[in-house]
């Protein structure tokens, strides 16, 4: 599944987007408890073959990002460790397919980047190494946010480390707020707070929605099934019972659909309008004026109607009602080690060394998107980026890992489309939904 596509329809910056990198690369750090190290095993390549070289695949890189590794990361690595590092690259359109091929003729690179869903069904091939040998002995590891941390893991074992991630939160127009008597400085936070501040920013002439009151990521990938993800873990459900049937059609999830369903029912969201790649999001354009967002929508307005930017705010993610919690989803981008290295050692200090705080903030400033480590929450990138955005880390609860995630999505968001549609009531499409990942799962 293209994660690009992934993360630029569900308004997650893609990689084009960031500040210049900071300038100079970090020193070298000890290893004292506490700090960041990358000695943590043996010399470079030992336990894995003698070889100084790494292959490693960086999949949807920008200009800026390969200037990064070619002129700062990696020199600075083959400088402090005595390992060369040979850097491929693919887009992201075809890379989870490149990688399974590649896994399938054990020719995958020593380090390769990992999609947000892809951690289950890549572990699952065995294409993967567990790293806890190296992460049970790195102290960064405590600054980690465990929900990040848990989504790079399969039956309990870790098999990335996270670099970056798009964190959903309540994002509107302040300006639409005004226009409708709301005040901009008291976002929703409640199903119900969201949708009567629906009711009130929705505009229409005649049959014809010139602004929904709520954006729920319909467009021409999953964005529509990432939102509905958000509103069951509201309602406190669960993908899969406990003997790993799927489990939409519960309580949880028939609530959670009925809501969503509810606002294209009474007219406050339109399936007309949906939201294209390299085009502004509908937040943007206006024909939106709330919306589940990430930090990416910023660049988004950036690029595409400037004018709109000082209006974007944002708000803690919703909960379900005032006694519930706020909660929100994550699309979690990883950096990995191959099964098949010869290497792992020397792999893993590489991983350990892009991921020391001064050289996570490089990476993270030309993603543009929010860091994994809790001690990133105040990186200069972040200062100007509405505190909101930011915050949303502390409420992520991932998504459950599953070996045909990416074809689970697929069908969550295909079910999804005729509940919106009207074709189907809730509780028929989440009983079909269940079906059909039980046959993908099970089958």
């Amino acid at each position: 599944m293209p994660a690009p596509a992934l993360i630029s329809r569900r308004r997650v910056l893609t990689a084009a987007g960031g500040a210049a990198i900071a300038a100079g690369l970090a020193g070298c750090v000890d290893g004292r408890r506490g700090a960041d190290r990358t000695n943590t095993r043996g010399g470079a390549g030992g336990g894995g073959g003698g070889s100084r070289e790494l292959q490693f695949l960086l999949l949807g890189p920008t200009p800026a990002l390969l200037k990064l590794f070619n002129e700062t990361l990696i020199p600075g690595f083959a400088k402090q460790e005595g390992v060369k590092v040979v850097l491929q690259t693919s887009d992201w359109g075809s890379g989870f397919q490149k990688v399974v091929t590649a896994a399938a003729s054990k020719t995958l690179p020593d380090v390769l980047t990992v999609g947000g869903i892809w951690t289950a069904p890549l572990a699952a091939k065995d294409a993967l190494r567990p790293l806890d040998e190296y992460m049970g002995e790195w102290s960064p590891r405590a600054e980690y946010y465990p929900s990040m941390l848990q989504d790079s893991s399969y039956h309990g074992r870790i098999y990335g480390v996270p670099i970056y991630a798009g964190i959903p939160t309540v994002a509107y127009r302040a300006d639409l707020f005004e226009r409708a008597g709301l005040d901009p400085g008291k976002p929703p936070a409640t199903w119900d707070e969201y949708k009567s501040y629906a009711a009130r920013l929705v505009r229409r002439k005649g049959s014809e929605t010139l602004t929904q009151g709520a954006d729920w990521g319909l467009d021409t990938s999953i964005g529509l099934q990432q939102s509905f993800a958000q509103l069951m873990l509201q309602a406190g459900g669960h993908y899969y019972t406990g003997d790993g049937k799927a489990n939409f059609s519960s309580a949880e999830g028939l609530r959670a659909l009925e809501y969503l369903v509810s606002f294209y029912k009474e007219g406050l969201s339109s399936v007309n309008i949906v939201a294209k790649p390299t085009a502004p999001l509908p937040l943007v354009a206006g024909s939106s004026a709330m919306s589940f967002a990430t930090m990416g929508v910023l660049e988004n307005a950036r690029t595409n109607n400037a004018k709109v930017l000082p209006h974007i705010r944002a708000g803690k993610p919703l909960a379900e009602a005032t006694s519930g919690r706020p909660i929100t989803s994550a699309w979690i981008n990883k950096f990995a080690i191959s099964s098949t290295s010869k290497n792992p050692d020397a792999a893993w200090k590489w991983l350990a060394y892009i991921s020391t705080k001064p050289n996570l903030e490089k990476l993270d400033t030309q993603y543009g998107l929010l860091p994994p480590r809790k001690d990133l929450a105040n990186a200069t990138y972040l200062q100007d980026v509405p505190r909101n955005f930011v915050d949303a880390s502390r409420y992520v609860v991932p998504q459950p890992g599953n070996p045909a995630m990416l074809q689970i999505a697929q069908v969550i968001n295909t079910q999804l489309q005729r509940a919106i549609r009207l074709q189907a009531k809730p509780a028929a499409v989440l009983e079909q939904m269940d079906k059909e990942i039980d046959g993908l799962t099970n089958g």
